[in-house]
């Protein structure tokens, strides 16, 4: 079976073939999966099967539409009404979804038809593959769709995550044949069969983000980016007692560090790896912004991991090969790093870890 399904969903069509689909799926004691959520077809049948290990499913059906959204916390039934009430198309839907802060993948049913997206960072992706009985079926994780439908391994795909780059339209090329990525930016739409025919129409993409036009001022972009990136933090942490943030000195994590300060945990602890490198200014850096966010009201700690206790890149690879994943993980080589900061921050009693990973690259289209 193809990668570890623990943490994933499913959308499956209303139809005999489509529940049998779902009992294929691997039992909760046997992934360590913990419960299953279902978010059923009116029929009963199951539409969305989630097994979220570490995120949570809140959803809700007022007649025949229905919203189910995946993220970093559970969304209160009003808020969902609110959302879902009055929205008869996507765009409306997309509209007031928009003001949502956080990660969440988003499904739902309007007008018949139902519809999957992820982010528009390809952070959250959708993937697609045709079951033979069922038609199309849908899922965050390409392994449960290979896993389901007997898909085979892509060589071709696979020799493609051997480099070190992986170019548009490459990147988007699944490790299993006959499973299909929709871009970032772009929800799935999955119609269903006319009456008195048997089959649906297959999927179809369609483009629900597109960047906003150039009309701020760089100072209120900043602002409005700011209070984004707090508003998405808070949803993610907020409540929580002590958190933990990797601070390297770069513009991305420093960011995250103040906005985590911002939801005012018990304990937040900073998490810092000296350079090898003595002409490295990042630990310098470190230190200011722990001095700028320093307020004698905050139980803030930062934890100086020195140069010679952090492993080399690619130290330890070789542990990765028990690890089954849905590709390649381009971090691979920086795994015994990742760890040891993991690490370091589980020994605080951070409830949730946070870094910057990704974030020079919108800092710099930004810029």
């Amino acid at each position: 079976m193809p990668g570890l399904l623990r943490d994933y969903f499913v959308v499956l069509p209303d139809s005999v073939a489509g529940h049998t689909v779902a009992g294929q799926l691997p039992a909760p004691e046997a992934t360590g999966a913990g419960d299953v959520v279902t978010a059923p077809h009116p029929s009963g049948r199951p539409w969305v099967l989630a097994r979220p290990r570490f995120r949570k499913v809140s959803h809700l059906r007022r007649g025949g539409d229905a919203l189910v959204l995946i993220g970093p916390d559970r969304v209160p039934e009003a808020v969902l009404a609110g959302l879902l009430e009055g929205a008869r198309d996507r765009a409306a839907l997309e509209r007031r979804l928009a003001r949502l802060p956080g990660l969440h993948h988003v499904i739902a049913h309007l007008s018949g038809e139902t519809w999957i997206r992820g982010t528009a960072s390809g952070l959250r992706r959708i993937y697609h593959a045709r079951h033979p009985q069922a038609g199309t079926i849908a899922s965050d994780r390409p392994a449960v769709l290979a896993h389901l439908t007997g898909a085979p391994l892509d060589d071709g795909a696979l020799a493609l995550r051997m480099l070190d780059f992986l170019p548009h339209p490459l990147s988007r090329r699944a490790l299993w044949r006959g499973v299909h990525e929709t871009g970032a930016g772009y929800g799935l739409a999955l119609p269903v069969a006319a009456p008195g025919t048997a089959a649906a129409p297959g999927p179809r993409e369609y483009r629900w983000w597109e960047p906003p036009p150039p009309e701020l001022s760089l100072a209120e972009g900043a602002r409005r980016v700011g209070e984004a990136v707090t508003a998405s933090v808070r949803a993610h942490v907020g409540g929580l007692d002590r958190i933990s943030c990797e601070l390297s000195g770069g513009l991305d994590s420093t960011a995250l560090t103040f906005a985590a300060r911002a939801t005012g945990p018990v304990e937040l602890s900073l998490l810092t790896v000296a350079a090898r490198d003595r002409y490295s200014e990042d630990e310098t850096w470190a230190r200011k912004a722990v001095e700028e966010a320093h307020d004698p009201t905050d139980a803030l700690a930062h934890h100086i991991i020195p140069a010679d206790q952090a492993p080399y890149f690619y130290a330890d690879l070789t542990a990765t090969s028990a690890e089954l994943n849905d590709e390649p993980l381009p971090v691979a080589p920086g795994r015994a790093r990742a760890h040891l900061l993991l690490s370091r921050a589980h020994a605080t009693g951070s409830r949730y870890h946070l870094t910057g990973y990704g974030g020079d690259e919108p800092a710099r289209t930004c810029s």
